[in-house]
């Protein structure tokens, strides 16, 4: 998975309270910028591990394995069979703890949007407004994002007409629909942020306007261009 640092961050965010980075994950962004969200408090260093998952195979229902220290390598000893005994470095064995808060905070401030996030129900944040004054919302869990009370919700803080709500990329299409039904402007949260850093792409938080064109496709340049934003595509997709 190439996701960016952001992406990855509020992946693992939909798995609810207690998400956790893990520094095999971790290990590639190591520096400078991850250093940053230390000490701001976004992630939270948790103890090393002293015990790790079993084989994913695993048939014995031995649980979690034991990490051991044998020589200068760090071992998590399969009590069956040590053929399979699993090498770890000391990056394995260290996790961190993703502040939702923070990562509310930190994605509005880099977005520009107005006002201070705030949750309305267990894993939904309001994160604020966009300059024309539209709301900009965050489902950080598949959980919330099935809750039934979603849109009533939502209404204490605008209505769904004027509001665009960004989901978990495991939420089923069905919901997606149902929600887009209501009256909001439903994107996977993946795919709202811009290029770099935890900025939102103002262009995917705003729908398109009734009656404007939305899907432009280049036929001779293998092109298309979906509210605004060029992509490149093979003419075979299109079937022409």
């Amino acid at each position: 998975m190439n996701d960016s640092l952001p992406k990855l961050l509020l992946r693992r965010s939909e798995a609810g309270p207690g998400a956790v980075l893990w520094g095999r994950e971790a290990q590639p962004y190591f520096g400078r910028v991850f250093d940053g969200l230390l000490s701001q408090g976004l992630l939270k260093e948790r103890a090393p591990a002293k015990t790790w998952p079993a084989c994913a195979d695993c048939d014995s229902e031995c649980g979690e394995r034991e990490i051991v220290e044998i020589g200068t390598r760090l071992v998590a000893e399969c009590p069956e069979d040590h053929r399979r005994d699993t090498v770890l470095d000391s990056e394995h064995l260290r996790s961190f703890e993703i502040d939702p808060a923070a990562l509310c905070r930190r994605i509005a401030r880099e977005s520009g949007l107005a006002g201070e996030p705030a949750p309305i129900m267990a894993g939904l944040w309001a994160l604020g407004r966009l300059p024309n004054h539209r709301h900009v919302l965050l489902a950080l869990d598949p959980v919330c994002a099935a809750d039934p009370r979603l849109v009533t919700m939502i209404r204490t803080v605008g209505e769904p007409f004027e509001t665009s709500l960004l989901l978990p990329s495991s939420t089923p299409i069905e919901r997606r629909q149902d929600l887009a039904e209501a009256g909001l402007a439903v994107v996977l949260a993946h795919d709202a942020f811009a290029a770099a850093g935890f900025a939102l792409s103002a262009e995917v938080l705003v729908p398109s306007l009734p009656g404007e064109v939305r899907l432009i496709i280049g036929r001779e340049g293998g092109t298309v261009t979906l509210d605004g934003r060029p992509k490149k595509w093979g003419i075979s997709h299109f079937g022409f």
